[in-house]
């Protein structure tokens, strides 16, 4: 576990993911996974978290590709920590319902389940994202879990030097009735681009 200005920073299942996005930074050379999360010894798990504020548990992979994500989730809960993520992927309501029940249960302990949705553009998408869903259906599930009461944010990250000032605002226009905040960055640059 790789412990980060008040956060705890974890990874689960293989690196990458089937979305096969280009800029996924998982399959540099040079890339360190962070440590897995040892959710089958959540006492271990508790006291390594003891210090923080933040758990980050899956934070080169997508959550909810992994075979059993809902268990993995379950056993989280017990550090009684801010669980945040960041995805692509889309779920549908009862997967919802789901995370919406898990919300609860963070917040009676004084925490909450934060998940952030990746959106580096709204126009030609498929040639970064290949394989992940439309924008237009990000946006829908970013609504749908902002109406369940889950704290959400939008991250434009990376941010690819060709998006332009207008899709940025699109970008915010589409969705800021749905989210806290936007993250954004680091400046992405390839031979690609």
């Amino acid at each position: 576990m790789s412990k980060e200005s008040g956060r705890l920073l974890g990874t689960a299942g293989t690196k990458g993911c089937k979305f096969g996005c280009i800029y996924c930074f998982t399959y540099d050379p040079n890339y360190e996974r962070c440590p897995l999360l040892d959710c089958e010894r959540p006492r271990d798990l508790i006291t390594e978290s003891s210090k923080v504020e933040i758990v980050q548990p899956v934070c080169d992979t997508e959550l909810f590709l992994l075979d059993k994500w809902q268990e993995y989730l379950d056993k989280l809960v017990s550090i009684g920590k801010v669980i945040s993520f960041a995805t692509k992927a889309i779920l549908g309501s009862s997967e919802i319902a789901y995370l919406k029940k898990i919300n609860e249960l963070l917040m009676s302990k004084g925490a909450a389940l934060h998940i952030c949705i990746t959106i580096v553009r709204l126009h030609d998408w498929q040639e970064l994202e290949p394989n992940a869903p439309s924008p237009k259906e990000r946006i829908k599930f970013l609504r749908k879990l902002w109406e369940a009461g889950i704290g959400t944010c939008v991250a434009v990250r990376p941010m690819i030097p060709f998006l332009d000032e207008q899709e940025l605002e699109e970008i915010v226009l589409r969705t800021y009735r749905f989210c806290y905040g936007y993250l954004s960055g680091p400046l992405y640059m390839t031979e690609k681009f």
